[in-house]
């Protein structure tokens, strides 16, 4: 197997699904060596596998014609992707020109069935989704389960579970060590939940502060404006994603707020930063959605009424009042997280594309 992962995405970026095309990357160097190639439009940086840019013009249907061809002259036999209409073309140009016998695996992140969706679900051999809920909606939609399998994300183990006490954490990041610290990291989209969790700081007093760690400037400059008038609340904007385990230590709880209002949220999301909260050993509360429910459970987490301030500041404050008792809730999350690591998660998603 030579396999090229097609994507037109320019890097450095603060966008999550860097990360994980990234971190997905490094495995399938690990396990493939130099039959693998991580291909995009601008990406830059020193990386232990093979980087091929294909130059600033990301429509789709003008990239798959550079893929195909990159593809045909170096032998590539599997092409990968996540993008849905970068692959829909490479399809599609295949099988009007070269017809050549790639095998064509997606790595599907939202459930959809639109028309390019469904000539990308019928044609490719293997289909990788990134949850329980995308497979059943695509299972229920007529795709054969045989060719699907579930890959959650994933997190870097030993990325997060630094050894560093909580008060170094906060001298490290200059956050008050006299206060009780919730933090959300991730960025600022509704979906998220996050305005949940700044209406439910109004339940506190100055002596917790809730912090909020990422976010577009747009966004941050947006989230700053609505909530100007809570006392109890820090915007600190996009951080370097190296540093976040160090926010994360500094932490009392860590919140996954996520919305129940839109689909994706509630069924389909496989959120990078619950794997990096679970590794990070600090206490969770999640909103009780059956995406988080796929991961999280009342053993290793605090799970609570999605979309209700009052709610998620009950959970919050169970924890700050009962810190002893949830560090075992803490500890279950950090053993159940072992098994999703960017390696299992690659291993796994290679032997499903050898098996035929």
């Amino acid at each position: 197997m030579k396999l090229i992962y097609a994507t037109s995405i320019v890097y450095p970026s603060i966008m999550a699904n860097r990360k994980q095309i990234l971190y997905t990357s490094r495995y399938f160097h690990y396990f493939l060596k130099d039959n693998f190639i991580l291909g995009g439009s601008d990406i830059k940086g020193n990386f232990e596998f093979n980087v091929v840019n294909f130059g600033k013009n990301t429509k789709s249907f003008y990239l798959s014609l550079k893929y195909l061809f990159f593809c045909k002259k170096n032998n590539i036999t599997h092409i990968y992707s996540r993008e849905c209409k970068l692959m829909f073309f490479i399809i599609l140009y295949n099988k009007i020109f070269l017809r050549n016998n790639f095998v064509f695996i997606f790595e599907s992140h939202e459930a959809e069935f639109n028309f390019f969706a469904k000539i990308v679900l019928k044609f490719s051999d293997k289909i990788i989704c990134i949850s329980k809920g995308i497979f059943d909606f695509y299972a229920k939609s007529g795709i054969d389960s045989k060719k699907m399998i579930i890959a959650h994300d994933a997190v870097e183990i030993d990325d997060f579970n630094i050894k560093i006490t909580k008060d170094k954490a906060r001298s490290l990041i200059g956050i008050p060590k006299n206060k009780k610290i919730v933090l959300y990291s991730g960025h600022l989209y509704e979906w998220k939940g996050v305005q949940t969790l700044a209406d439910a700081s109004c339940f506190f007093s100055d002596d917790v502060l809730f912090v909020f760690l990422g976010g577009h400037e747009y966004d941050v400059n947006k989230f700053k404006k609505v909530n100007k008038y809570k006392k109890n609340i820090l915007v600190l904007g996009h951080r370097e994603h190296k540093d976040v385990p160090v926010y994360l230590k500094a932490a009392d709880v860590l919140v996954l707020p996520n919305s129940g209002k839109y689909e994706i949220s509630k069924r389909y999301t496989s959120p990078i930063k619950l794997f990096e909260y679970m590794a990070s050993g600090v206490p969770i509360v999640a909103s009780d959605l059956p995406s988080i429910r796929e991961i999280l459970n009342k053993k290793n987490a605090v799970l609570v009424e999605p979309d209700n301030p009052k709610s998620l500041a009950e959970g919050i404050r169970n924890i700050l009042n009962n810190e002893q008792s949830f560090k075992k809730r803490a500890s279950n999350a950090l053993l159940d997280v072992r098994k999703y690591t960017w390696e299992n998660r690659v291993k796994n998603i290679i032997n499903f594309i050898l098996n035929d």
